[in-house]
């Protein structure tokens, strides 16, 4: 029986959305490989950025990095609105690009109250916990984790759009 339900039960846990950590808190990094290079591939992703990320403020060092702070709205019940803030550094180079999101916050805003800030750190620390602590935690970390991967594809389509040589066809890229 215990076989059974671990067989039935496996397809969900293997689908599960996981958040990217490192040193206890939450950071997303990668490498992305697109063609292009130098100038076209900074003004490529300066619009991008601009058009993809809420409360942006690029910076720039030299030709090569871009970096940004952003914002995303969370699911949360009307009484309180959930804010995750970040800060995203885009390192080009040759043939791609490399990416890092760090910096995680959120600010929980009670309407007509106070704002509470939270660190990432604390966020994870309150997965150690259990009951509704833990449930609500899981169920904000799991829409992180989906947000983030979402702005990332967005970002990532958004630069590869506007290659020589790409047709947009029906909400899909089909390089030629």
């Amino acid at each position: 029986m215990k076989y059974f339900l671990f067989v039935f039960f496996l397809p969900f846990a293997a689908t599960a959305q996981t958040v990217h950590t490192e040193k206890e808190e939450i950071v997303y990094s990668g490498n992305v490989k697109i063609k292009g290079t130098g100038k076209e591939l900074l003004d490529r992703t300066k619009a991008t950025l601009t058009a993809r990320v809420k409360k942006n403020n690029l910076h720039f060092a030299g030709d090569t990095m871009v970096t940004t702070p952003g914002l995303i709205y969370l699911s949360s019940p009307y009484p309180v609105i959930i804010k995750m803030n970040y800060q995203m550094t885009i390192l080009l180079k040759n043939e791609g690009y490399k990416y890092k999101i760090d910096r995680v916050y959120l600010t929980e805003k009670k309407r007509g109250g106070k704002t509470d800030t939270i660190p990432s750190k604390i966020l994870l620390k309150n997965m150690e916990s259990s009951g509704e602590v833990a449930m609500r935690t899981e169920a904000l970390l799991n829409e992180i984790d989906m947000r983030v991967q979402q702005l990332l594809a967005f970002i990532k389509n958004d630069i590869t759009q506007s290659l020589p040589g790409t047709v947009i066809q029906r909400g899909k890229n089909l390089l030629q």
